[in-house]
């Protein structure tokens, strides 16, 4: 409005405004000690998280062993928060839980990042590659096929610490070719799996498999015609590295048998002539089982019976050596114990070296050595 020559601006403040300021008062206020805290495990290398309510970052550095960690700025109650990460650590991922918030009450809102290696990839650097079908087992049961030159990966994973042994299970044809495989054979580190596959021109060759069945041993070693060995150290299919000639012969042998716990494996077929690529060889392993026994000495008495873990009774009428009926597998453990006590003359039998586990060898240095009452 106007009267004569003055003017009167009149300004509306809304309610609204002012429980704005009422607010932002409340804000400088509850900014006093509000923070996000946490732990951090299982982390190796480095973490960098932020808390996106104020932007803060923050870098953490771990080596497998559980820390605390906290944001420096402080919050207001009621503000809601999350935590995310921004760079993951090399070969890890890790998780927040939780990784969003309010304050409510607390003076600390506490979060868990829990961090978990990554496995690894396989990659084969490929050469010289011309003809087709080249296969490659990277693990029992899975192949894969290999067309190109080149960084190839292949579609698997690797845990760290793990073995890993790779076989080819065909050369490439049209044309024909023979390929070798170097660092085909290694335990599984902080970085990817790369390997490489060579192949030239060659006659027509073809892959001598078998299937390994039982082994739960360690160490076999197997052999083509004396020459190209093989450490085998799972069931399921492997591969002789050496390429072999259409007609040539075969014959397989086991250099060594595996140990811990002892076993006997045997090749079936373990000779013939190759035609094809051949996987229909069986190798199958058994543990070998030992005897349990010693020597008894003292005994005058009748009745006694000894027991091997509290089974396959034996009953024992006089001084010398005894063997229980039945073997322990290589790898079991043997207890020996007193069932019955001799009488007529009533006598107190114990039993020494009682225990232990069956390795390679049978048994016979238990000692039962028997008192007159």
């Amino acid at each position: 409005m106007v009267w004569g020559r003055k003017s009167i601006v009149v300004i509306v403040v809304p309610f609204a405004a002012l429980l704005i300021l009422q607010c932002n008062q409340r804000f400088e206020s509850d900014a006093q000690g509000y923070s996000v805290t946490g732990i951090v495990k299982g982390l190796n290398g480095s973490l960098k998280i932020q808390n996106t309510a104020t932007e803060e970052e923050l870098t953490l550095y771990g080596f497998k062993k559980e820390m605390n960690f906290a944001f420096q700025k402080a919050m207001p109650l009621h503000l809601p928060y999350t935590i995310s990460i921004l760079k993951q650590p090399e070969l890890q991922d890790c998780t927040i839980t939780p990784d969003e918030g309010n304050y409510q009450k607390a003076q600390v809102a506490f979060t868990i990042i829990e961090c978990f290696d990554l496995d690894q990839v396989a990659i084969a650097q490929v050469t010289g590659l011309a003809g087709a079908g080249l296969k490659i087992q990277i693990a029992p049961g899975q192949v894969e096929t290999i067309s190109s030159n080149g960084s190839v990966r292949l579609n698997s994973s690797f845990a760290i610490g793990q073995n890993y042994h790779f076989f080819i299970v065909s050369h490439p044809q049209n044309p024909s070719q023979t390929c070798t495989l170097t660092k085909e054979k290694e335990l599984v580190t902080q970085s990817n799996i790369k390997f490489g596959v060579n192949c030239i021109d060659s006659e027509p060759v073809f892959t001598l498999g078998l299937q390994i069945q039982g082994l739960s041993g360690q160490g076999m070693i197997l052999s083509n015609n004396s020459s190209d060995l093989l450490q085998v150290s799972t069931n399921g299919h492997v591969y002789f590295s050496d390429p072999q000639q259409e007609s040539s012969n075969f014959n397989i042998s086991v250099v060594a048998q595996p140990t811990s716990p002892t076993q006997n494996c045997v090749v079936l077929p373990s000779n013939g002539v190759i035609t094809q690529n051949t996987t229909g060889i069986v190798v199958n392993c058994t543990t070998s089982s030992f005897a349990i026994g010693g020597t008894v000495t003292g005994l005058s008495g009748s009745g006694l019976v000894i027991q091997n873990n509290g089974a396959d009774n034996l009953a024992i009428g006089s001084n010398g050596t005894f063997s229980f009926s039945t073997n322990v597998v290589s790898g079991s453990f043997y207890n020996i114990s007193v069932f019955s006590q001799p009488g007529s003359p009533s006598q107190n039998c114990a039993v020494s070296a009682a225990s232990g586990m069956v390795t390679s060898t049978a048994i016979n240095s238990i000692v039962v050595n028997c008192t007159t009452n």
